[in-house]
């Protein structure tokens, strides 16, 4: 996992970013009205270029790529390209991505927003993970409310088959963190491994990883400055 926060990205740095990407990325970017959207996806695009190169050989310039019919980013492979497997997430000040040889991955990062979001946990969580919401303490239900929102959409990415699962079909429990669900389609509860971080005080990250939890995963995690991302881009 790699992250990056996008608040302190300097005109310049924003410059050699676009560099390695390629020109449906760029015209995608210049389409954003909103002059934060746009940089903070340039950072996105650019961060998961260098970490793939830093796993798959190559420069950032180098990769490809094309959408499943649910739109999920995937490698638009050679037969010589090693299989890699990557998602990223953007939300305000923070970017992340996370690539993994083979198995499926979903990452998901927000920007803690202190509203009252009760209504939509009632709507749209499982019934388990609204009633467990309604028991937890004031001062702790952002931070509960965001962990499992950002569980279940890094699972939702890392299915691969966006909101045709309803929100309400799979439930969350923290400490640790783990699924059950019925749908056999994604496999059995067993498979799934996850990572619940604050990286910030104000951004939640979570990272689903298509495993047996039999066997072991190691997980690494590395934040970059925009100097060290730039460095990245020109080689």
């Amino acid at each position: 996992v790699w992250l990056f926060q996008s608040d302190d990205v300097s005109r310049d740095h924003l410059k050699t970013f676009r560099e390695v990407l390629d020109v449906e990325e760029l015209e995608k970017a210049d389409r954003f009205h909103i002059e934060d959207d746009r940089d903070t996806y340039i950072c996105a695009h650019a961060l998961i270029r260098c970490l793939l190169s830093a796993h798959g050989g190559g420069t950032p310039r180098i990769w490809r790529f094309r959408n499943t019919e649910y739109g999920k980013p995937e490698i638009n492979a050679r037969s010589s390209t090693p299989r890699l497997r990557f998602n990223l997430s953007h939300t305000h000040g923070l970017v992340a991505c996370a690539a993994t040889p083979e198995h499926d991955l979903g990452i998901d990062v927000e920007h803690e927003q202190r509203n009252d979001f009760s209504d939509l946990a009632d709507r749209f969580f499982a019934p388990a993970e609204a009633a467990f919401l309604r028991t937890v303490e004031r001062e702790l239900w952002h931070e509960s409310f965001y962990s499992i929102w950002t569980l279940k959409e890094a699972w939702i990415k890392a299915v691969g088959q966006g909101l045709s699962i309803p929100l309400d079909s799979f439930s969350f429990y923290l400490s640790p963190p783990r699924i059950m669900f019925s749908d056999t389609s994604a496999g059995t509860p067993d498979d799934w491994g996850f990572r619940l971080s604050w990286p910030t005080t104000q951004h939640a990250l979570s990272l689903a990883v298509r495993h047996n939890r039999k066997s072991r995963m190691r997980y690494s995690y590395v934040e970059l400055t925009p100097e060290q991302l730039a460095s990245l881009c020109v080689i």
